[in-house]
């Protein structure tokens, strides 16, 4: 388990190095997370602020536990940045598939990396869909 969190500490690290880059603060961004086909929460990027919180369909549920960066399920979290769990579905600029996939020109900024590379993570079952 010392192993598992030792290497998700390293991962952090790198991403938290990763040059970020100013946010439009008129745009309004929204994403949907969910498990299969349930809706867990909704994520919205506003005026520099990511705001998470839980749907009432997974309020209202008690199989499926809250995701550890959220733990209470009536909190609405607010935060200048993006929480590591929606920043891992984010590649690093320097990887070489990313720098194929993004357009010469194209924002790189977390709201569109998240838009173009968010929908799946490695490191969890959730699938993140852009709404608008």
């Amino acid at each position: 388990m010392v192993s598992i969190i030792n290497k998700l500490l390293v991962f952090l690290k790198f991403y938290s190095h990763t040059p970020k880059q100013e946010q439009p603060k008129e745009d309004f961004t929204e994403f949907n997370l969910f498990l299969k086909s349930f809706l867990i929460g909704t994520l919205t990027y506003q005026n520099s602020l990511w705001t998470f919180y839980y749907s009432e369909e997974f309020k209202q549920q008690t199989i499926i536990h809250p995701i550890l960066n959220f733990p209470d399920i009536d909190k609405v979290y607010t935060s200048k940045s993006l929480s590591s769990f929606f920043v891992i579905r984010i590649p690093s600029p320097n990887r070489i598939k990313a720098q194929r996939l993004l357009k010469k020109g194209e924002p790189a900024d977390e709201v569109s990396l998240l838009k173009k590379f968010g929908m799946y993570s490695v490191a969890n079952p959730y699938k993140l869909v852009f709404v608008q």
